[in-house]
């Protein structure tokens, strides 16, 4: 199968954007101030024999090294109009390494989170005292998915360390076609990809959206953060076998469950409230790469698509809006709503762009990032190594909360990511703990 990929020197590999990495190239900011739609994960790991600290981090760095052979986009940067990967050597490999294998000793990871700024390199943050590792990335070069991805190889090559060294040639056969390309996205726009991009995005508009009040819109962002909760491994349990015998997904009806969590609490504080979700949900675009692309579904990369999302949302129809939404997440590119959606983003992202500057209602309700089993994605022992805990968030810049969904040793956990100056951690701890009591409460549980 032939490269998309053009070797422009014995060192250096350019590849151009997809429609998503160019999203999010345009999020990229500048290098050393903060930046919205940054990603991190986050895991606390245990070696089995407790090697001493210098040994655990050499053994860290190592894998790290190693990561370019197996995954070379923690090693791309992004150049006027094309993604760069570029082969380091000698001093300019120990640069690299420098800048992008960072320890830790006087923070935790929640610090790093809350003080993110844009960095030109997916970087790796150590936290001897916590063993914890924490992965940030442009969110053009890794999504939600290939995190997990990301952990699961990593952790691989700390168990069984590849040997020799990592050339041009051995980056070369790594490097991740793009997702456009995969999927046959069309790479110019065209009268017929507009008027079905303006018609994609009438799909995600409302006059009278669920959201999350805040006091001040304008008021200038300060530092990110994040909550979460865990059901009980009992009370998940119920959940995921309830859901299971009703024949709807867990993550439609814990987003239900949050949207009227989110009504309530508008309604609690304006006298009135919205009565429909809109959004742009994601959607990973692994599930549609076909045999011929079957080596590439555990890449990490960005490999998503967006899908317009326009739900109402009453607390007497729980059942059969969970149902819709069920549906919806099933057939995702084949549901009518997103019909036409392959064909006009190179003409969508435009239009999306003008909506987010003007304001949409997309761009106030929960936005949804969802996991599912982690386990799934991501093994837990690697031999002597073994995960103990997990987290992922996106840093966020405007008034809008980041809903968070995964499974981890058996338990749901519902989290969400925002920033301080809109919104109190207590209140959205509140409302992800409202939702757990609908959710419940709305099985029959």
């Amino acid at each position: 199968m032939a490269s998309t990929w053009e070797q422009t020197s014995p060192n250096t590999f350019e590849h151009k954007r997809s429609v998503f990495e160019h999203l999010y190239f345009l999020t990229q900011g500048t290098f050393g101030q903060p930046t919205p739609f940054v990603l991190f994960s986050s895991v606390r790991f245990r070696h089995a024999h407790d090697p001493v600290h210098d040994r655990v981090e050499a053994s860290l760095k190592n894998a790290w090294v190693q990561m370019r052979a197996k995954e070379p986009q923690i090693v791309a940067r992004h150049g006027e109009t094309t993604k760069i990967v570029e082969v380091f050597e000698g001093g300019a490999l120990d640069k690299w390494l420098s800048e992008t294998f960072v320890v830790c000793r006087d923070q935790s990871p929640d610090d790093v989170f809350k003080e993110c700024v844009a960095r030109p390199y997916v970087t790796l943050f150590y936290f001897p005292a916590t063993r914890e590792l924490t992965l940030q990335a442009n969110h053009s070069f890794i999504d939600g998915r290939g995190a997990l991805f990301f952990w699961d190889t990593f952790f691989s090559l700390l168990e069984n360390p590849i040997e020799g060294q990592v050339t041009p040639e051995v980056v070369k056969k790594a490097l991740p076609p793009s997702c456009d390309h995969i999927l046959g996205v069309a790479e110019e726009s065209s009268p017929e990809a507009e008027e079905l991009a303006h018609k994609m995005m009438d799909r995600a508009i409302t006059e009278n959206p669920i959201y999350i009040p805040i006091e001040d819109p304008a008021a200038p962002p300060r530092g990110f953060q994040r909550r979460q909760i865990k059901l009980t491994p009992a009370a998940s349990k119920r959940v995921i076998s309830t859901c299971h015998q009703k024949g709807i997904t867990v993550t439609s009806a814990i987003y239900v469950a949050f949207c009227l969590a989110v009504q309530e609490y508008q309604f609690e504080r304006e006298g009135k409230a919205g009565d429909t979700l809109v959004a742009f949900t994601n959607l990973d675009a692994r599930r549609y790469f076909g045999e011929a692309y079957a080596h590439e579904l555990r890449r990490v990369a960005c490999h998503f698509s967006i899908m317009p999302l326009n739900l109402p949302i009453d607390p007497s129809t729980f059942d059969k809006t969970v149902e819709q939404l069920s549906d919806y997440y099933r057939k995702a590119l084949d549901h009518p709503i997103a019909e036409g959606v392959l064909k006009c983003l190179p003409a969508a992202l435009p239009v999306y762009l003008q909506a987010t500057a003007e304001g949409a209602a997309f761009t106030k309700t929960p936005w949804l990032t969802a996991l599912g089993i982690v386990e799934d994605f991501m093994g837990r022992s690697f031999g002597p190594w073994e995960v103990k805990d997990f987290w992922l968030a996106n840093t966020m810049m405007s008034p809008l909360v980041q809903l968070l969904l995964w499974t981890w040793r058996g338990q749901i956990v519902i989290g969400g990511a925002f920033n301080e100056a809109f919104y109190d951690g207590d209140v959205v701890e509140a409302l992800l703990r409202r939702s757990e009591q609908i959710l419940l409460h709305s099985l029959g549980l």
